[in-house]
């Protein structure tokens, strides 16, 4: 994935004028309610509808309300998923794997890990998890030659990804350093119940892994000075991982700042 395949990125070189739309704020309250009543991923559903009708009328002070909801939403939906089961897909038929999970996988929160070769049943399990209003986080294992990485499904390509390390046993995770490569500890192929040592732990690496993910993407993409495209740039990030503060917390900013002019 590059800058130049992102639509989003180009910005007109003078923003349409901002309207009063009411459909915006009545999707945005809708989705705040929904979060008050722990319904996070029907709030995640509403409020990401109402940040793209904002987006698309460059409507920053309706952008401004949106991102710090959204961002407590896509929090909560990462922490339900991350302390819920876990399911990693090997090489070794991952879709018979997945179907002896039984119960267990449809009908709770978890974090699932599948080969990139199975991206269409991996988008098959999360709207399945999404028509549940369950929480689920779905990442893309590749393979280059023995060496495994994990990367996001919105940008599945070795030089964003993260190489792995199995582990048979339960392992201390230790957090990645800003600018210093991360081997991400995960558990061996196969599913686990919610608060399995291998779970607990390939939970936490999923955790610090997104951000990781997330923060190396930018890395590799120049910041505009446009405040428009900059932004531009970080609601793309924001899908290799939705429930990042960092970048939750410039988007807020940069909208926040535009209201005001």
């Amino acid at each position: 994935m590059n800058s130049r395949n992102i639509s989003d990125i180009s910005t007109p070189a003078r923003p349409p004028a901002v309207s009063h739309i009411p459909m915006v704020y009545a999707l945005c309250d809708a989705g705040q309610r929904a979060l008050a009543r722990g319904r996070y991923v029907a709030a995640k559903r509403l409020l990401e509808q109402s940040e793209r009708m904002a987006w698309r009328r460059r409507d920053a002070a309706a952008l401004a309300r949106i991102y710090l909801p959204l961002l407590e939403t896509c929090r909560q939906i990462r922490q339900l998923a991350c302390e819920g089961f876990v399911f990693v897909g090997g090489q070794a038929n991952p879709a018979a794997m997945w179907r002896a999970s039984g119960e267990a996988s449809t009908h709770t929160p978890g974090v699932v890990l599948l080969p990139a070769a199975m991206q269409k049943s991996a988008q098959k399990i999360y709207s399945a998890a999404q028509s549940q209003n369950r929480p689920l986080e779905i990442l893309v294992l590749l393979q280059s030659g023995h060496q495994w990485w994990l990367a996001s499904p919105y940008a599945p390509r070795l030089a964003v990804g993260l190489p792995v390390r199995w582990l048979g046993q339960a392992a201390p995770v230790t957090a990645p350093e800003a600018d210093m490569p991360w081997t991400c500890p995960l558990a061996a192929p196969g599913f686990y119940t919610a608060g399995s040592p291998l779970a607990v732990m390939t939970g936490e690496a999923v955790l610090l892994a997104f951000e990781k993910l997330a923060l190396q993407w930018q890395l590799r993409h120049a910041v505009p000075a446009d405040p428009w495209a900059k932004m531009a740039l970080l609601r793309t990030a924001r899908r290799i991982d939705p429930a990042c503060e960092s970048v939750l917390m410039r988007l807020l900013a940069l909208a926040q700042s535009l209201a005001h002019q």
